[in-house]
């Protein structure tokens, strides 16, 4: 194998396994799958202290 389609392996193979992180990055952790956490849901669900 020459050096240059090494290289050229290599730079397909990292660009697919970085295009694969950023779509998990968008998907799976993006701003809507993300908890909405405020003042009343830290009273309920960490300090355990009822609605008011």
């Amino acid at each position: 194998m020459t050096t240059h389609k090494l290289r050229r392996d290599i730079i397909v193979i990292l660009s697919i396994k970085l295009a694969i992180v950023l779509l998990a990055a968008v998907f799976v952790f993006g701003p809507r799958q993300r908890p909405l956490i405020d003042g009343n849901a830290l009273d309920r669900q960490i300090l355990n202290r009822p609605d008011s």
